[in-house]
């Protein structure tokens, strides 16, 4: 990353951390980085275009880094309600959670379905289909969540179905403001 002015660090290098686990798409963090906020998104999948292709079972970041602020959605499919005989695999959410230890985040979100409800008790917040389990108060928006679009592709239908909606993204984010705000 560059300097302003050669003197010290520029304004990214100055702006608090916030990273992003299972990124996806990016748009659960995407209301920090328009905000100025140095984001850091972790997914294993390249088509995404995260910061860092890696798995997050495995995560290449230091540890102690004390983001402000960390995100994780681990993939929903363990805990979809859709196939109610499946045993979840508990792995990928555990690794979040040892994401979360390992950096230090001053504050967390773990965003989920309903069904992760039954394994690791009552979420921060829902907004719709979305739970989010956190360590500061989130106020979700007011308006209920737009119906999901159809689409024909079963690779689109599966990024769009898994996407954080920007009115979620931006009332979490506005939460953690008010939050830091407080403290």
């Amino acid at each position: 990353m560059g300097t302003d002015d050669g003197a010290g660090a520029g304004p990214l290098e100055r702006s608090p951390l916030v990273v992003e686990l299972f990124s996806g798409t990016g748009a659960a963090t995407r209301p920090w980085e328009e905000a100025g906020y140095r984001v850091v998104r972790l997914d294993r999948e390249r088509s995404f275009a995260p910061t860092l292709v890696a798995d997050v079972a495995h995560l290449p970041l230091r540890p102690a880094i004390r983001p402000a602020f960390l995100w994780a959605s681990p993939p929903c499919q363990n805990y979809s309600t859709a196939n109610p005989r499946r045993r979840p695999d508990r792995g990928l959410w555990t690794s979040a959670w040892e994401g979360i230890i390992s950096m230090g985040a001053e504050r967390w979100v773990i965003e989920n379905v309903r069904g992760a409800c039954r394994f690791w008790g009552i979420p921060a917040a829902r907004w719709g289909p979305w739970f989010l389990w956190a360590n500061f108060r989130i106020r979700v928006p007011t308006c209920a969540p737009l119906p999901k679009m159809r689409f024909d592709n079963p690779r689109t239908r599966a990024v769009e179905r898994a996407r954080i909606p920007d009115e979620l993204a931006r009332a979490v984010f506005m939460s953690w403001l008010d939050d830091r705000r407080v403290r």
